[in-house]
């Protein structure tokens, strides 16, 4: 399960972070693969979590949102708004009333499909499979 420390109950040490445990116990220093690639000041919270036998640190950093002078923004031409969603995971919008929508309804169908087919599976198999008590049972 993936646990969760909020700014200013964690340091951020270079290759190491110090992560605080149970009260009166030393804290515990986990090392990491590579740098953080953010400023320690912007980082705000880590989630270490567990994911095919490997420990993952999960870093979340508040990044600031580029401000332009008066006069001065990013060409019209070349700018698009994304919006993410569930049904749409991406809705794009272009200049000039240019779209873009993709959607994920066949990825939910295809993930339905897979449950059920694993359903039936596991029914036809416990059918077959030995009573409490007899032989070749594990009970």
């Amino acid at each position: 399960m993936p646990v969760r420390w909020y700014h200013g109950t964690f340091t951020l040490d270079g290759l190491r972070v110090r992560i605080p445990v149970a009260k009166g116990m030393p804290p515990l220093w986990v090392r990491l693969a590579r740098e953080v690639p953010y400023p320690v000041e912007q980082v705000r919270s880590v989630t270490l979590l567990c994911e095919g036998g490997r420990l993952y640190l999960d870093v979340t950093a508040e990044v600031p949102v580029a401000v332009y002078p008066p006069g001065e923004g990013p060409d019209p031409g070349r700018v698009a708004g994304v919006d993410l969603g569930i049904i749409h995971p991406y809705a794009v919008a272009g200049p000039a009333g240019q779209g873009l929508l993709v959607s994920a309804r066949a990825i939910r169908a295809e993930h339905r499909m897979h449950l059920a087919d694993t359903k039936t599976r596991r029914r036809a198999v416990a059918r077959r499979a030995p009573k409490p008590g007899q032989r070749g049972s594990r009970r």
